[in-house]
């Protein structure tokens, strides 16, 4: 279990392991982002475990947000394949956006908001700045 700054440095390592199928990446649609981007164009799979603020891509896919039902539902899976596309020779997952939502998002990346609820709090403050500006 790693956090932070080392989480790409852990996973990392995991996928250069020859003896590893599948990468276990728990958070959120960041630490989803950074995992996809390390694994496109490898051997291996990626397996989701939704541990962050929304979770969005892992609900895309239909993935259980509970620790317990994602757990359980890893064991019946399936490998399933998903579109990657890069921007500026950045990969990404998901989602991608330009504009007034990106800068919002800049913004409320800089703030403190700790929580779900925070976060959301933090998203319409950044929003109104955008919107101001």
């Amino acid at each position: 279990i790693v956090a932070g700054g080392e989480i790409a440095t852990a996973l990392e390592k995991a996928i250069a392991m020859r003896n590893v199928d599948v990468v276990l990446a728990g958070g959120g649609d960041g630490t989803v982002s950074t995992a996809a981007s390390l694994l496109m164009n490898k051997k291996k799979a990626l397996a989701i475990l939704p541990a962050g603020t929304m979770n969005l891509f892992a609900r895309s896919l239909g993935i259980p947000q509970t620790l317990e039902a994602a757990l359980k539902a890893f064991t019946d899976a399936e490998v399933k394949a998903v579109d990657m596309a890069t921007a500026n020779g950045r990969p990404f997952v998901h989602q991608f956006s330009i504009g007034m939502h990106a800068r919002m998002v800049q913004l409320r990346e800089k703030m403190d908001f700790g929580s779900r609820l925070g976060k959301m709090r933090a998203s319409v403050r950044a929003a109104w700045a955008t919107i101001k500006n």
